[in-house]
């Protein structure tokens, strides 16, 4: 490699200059500067909704995800009062216009029976006397049904056959729709410990928000149940934790 002495001008190629011996400067790379860490902010508990949490807009996120999972080709709504046919399984109803003895989903259509009336005509009965179980409660928070915690693990939550969920407490049958599709169809666990019969409550992850007492708590954690826990799912479902005196 040619140079130029930069003392003297002299072209060489040579480890020094032959006429002044000067030797060229050497190269002096620049480290790169070491990159400063930042320093992570502690992140809230996603599962934990925040104060003020906006239940109804939860309710409907989730609700957008269940449409958006369904089958794109199906018919238009049909009114209650006009539908004649219904599909046992994802629960479609269909017109009279529609000629089709089969469900877009592949199932066989039914004739659908009387629309039954939710809610309870007469006092809830008392299950047997030591009977832990879930009092459901209605709007006026008087009791509307009793679920028996006989299992266990007891799953609460909305029955979806078209996705296969059939939790052990269905708040569908019981409570009209739009209060129900406010409970993720898999909301929470009861956890039954044989060993001393006591009972804990397991919000799962991505539920619409899970209340016990007066607090907010967060999925993926066990919380004791004793008789009197009062629970609110979705902002909306209210549930209380009894153990029967018959």
């Amino acid at each position: 490699m040619i140079r130029t002495c930069e003392s003297c001008g002299e072209l060489y190629d040579a480890e020094t200059c032959p006429r002044c011996g000067a030797r060229p400067p050497r190269k002096v790379i620049d480290a790169a500067p070491v990159p400063k860490r930042r320093s992570r902010k502690k992140q809230l508990d996603p599962d934990l909704p925040p104060l003020g949490v906006d239940f109804e807009l939860l309710a409907e996120e989730e609700e957008g995800l269940e449409v958006a999972a369904e089958p794109a080709a199906e018919p238009a709504a049909v009114p209650a009062a006009t539908f004649t046919k219904l599909c046992p399984v994802c629960g479609k109803m269909y017109g009279p216009d529609y000629t089709d003895t089969f469900c877009v989903c592949g199932v066989e259509l039914s004739q659908p029976a009387a629309p039954a009336v939710k809610g309870p005509t007469e006092q809830v009965p008392s299950p047997p006397t030591g009977t832990a179980c879930l009092v459901l409660l209605g709007p006026d928070k008087k009791p509307i049904h009793s679920f028996p915690i006989d299992k266990d693990v007891t799953a609460i939550g909305r029955a979806d056959a078209l996705h296969g969920h059939f939790p052990d407490i269905d708040v569908n049958a019981w409570l009209d729709a739009d209060t129900a599709r406010k409970v993720s169809r898999r909301h929470a666990l009861v956890l039954r410990q044989r060993q001393d019969n006591t009972f804990f409550l397991r919000p799962l992850s991505g539920n619409t928000g899970t209340q016990i007492n007066q607090d907010m708590v967060a999925a993926m954690h066990d919380y004791p149940l004793v008789p009197g826990t009062r629970l609110i799912l979705g902002g909306a479902i209210r549930l209380r934790f009894e153990v029967s005196a018959g």
